[in-house]
């Protein structure tokens, strides 16, 4: 089953088979960014944008915890066995939570002022989790000032990966995985290769090479044995690049070709994560 966050809409979640044939809605006003599946609990977890809350939800999508509050812009949560992790991207934060103890045991800063000064948006384990872990900016360097013209949002060809392993390790410096990425999302690991959306040219990439591009803002992805699931979302302060007012959800082959897509309601807003979940997990 494949699940789809969204922000900025009347639902924050939607749910949909492998095949993307519609199951159902949930959390109607819903806003949600981060989104996570931990197999070792079988617990979902989902970030509020706004309220800095992330929830933990069982298969009848009744709340089961909420971890420590964070501040208001959690953008993308990942997790691993014991660990989650979260990136708040309005102070350029990432904290490690003990998901055991249900609190912050680790913390990294990626400027010295807490403002959004390099926009850290996502972030994942490796497979063989911490303390293999990689996040993903818009830019190295601080914004100006917050005028639109020295935003992040104007930094295109500056976004960065970053492998956190020698700072978990050994409270090291992170490395420069892949740079020169236009508004880069939604960093994963999938079969030992590394994947990223690169947004503002729509172009999902693959250790380093292009996989597969669609004109559109495009952030989420998720795996199957069988298929890559990515997705566009509408975005206004982008259309003088063509973009279109509408969101989609994407299923894409090994290969990279388009076997089918889903366009969304409006009431739907933008998709800010994907998530793939065992059939059996959503409750009757």
């Amino acid at each position: 089953m494949i699940l789809v966050s969204h922000f900025h809409g009347e639902c924050g979640l939607s749910m949909w088979t492998d095949e993307l044939e519609f199951v159902r809605d949930a959390y109607p006003e819903g806003h949600f960014t981060g989104m996570a599946h931990n197999e070792k609990r079988n617990e979902l977890f989902l970030a509020a944008f706004g309220t800095g809350a992330i929830i933990s939800v069982d298969g009848r999508l009744q709340q089961q915890s909420e971890l420590p509050t964070m501040t208001c812009a959690v953008h993308g949560i990942c997790t691993h066995g014991d660990y989650l992790c979260a990136t708040d991207t309005s102070v350029d934060r990432l904290k490690i939570i003990d998901l055991d103890q249900r609190e912050v045991v680790a913390e990294w800063a990626f400027g010295v002022t807490p403002q959004d000064q390099h926009h850290m948006n996502s972030c994942w384990f490796g497979e063989a989790g911490p303390p293999e872990l990689y996040v993903s900016a818009f830019t190295l360097r601080r914004k100006r000032d917050d005028s639109q013209e020295g935003s992040w949002r104007r930094y295109t060809r500056e976004g960065v990966i970053l492998d956190l392993a020698n700072w978990w390790a050994s409270d090291g410096l992170p490395s420069v995985v892949q740079d020169g990425i236009s508004h880069p999302h939604t960093v994963r690991v999938y079969g030992e290769s590394l994947w990223w959306c690169e947004s503002v040219t729509g172009t999902l990439w693959w250790q380093g090479t292009p996989f597969w591009r669609h004109q559109g803002y495009l952030r989420g992805l998720a795996f199957t044995q069988a298929h890559v699931y990515a997705a566009t979302s509408k975005r206004s302060e982008f259309r003088g690049l063509g973009y279109e007012d509408v969101s989609r959800l994407f299923r894409i082959n090994p290969t990279g070709v388009l076997v089918n897509e889903v366009v969304l309601d409006a009431k739907y807003g933008e998709v800010f994560a994907i998530e793939h979940v065992p059939d059996d997990w959503l409750s009757p």
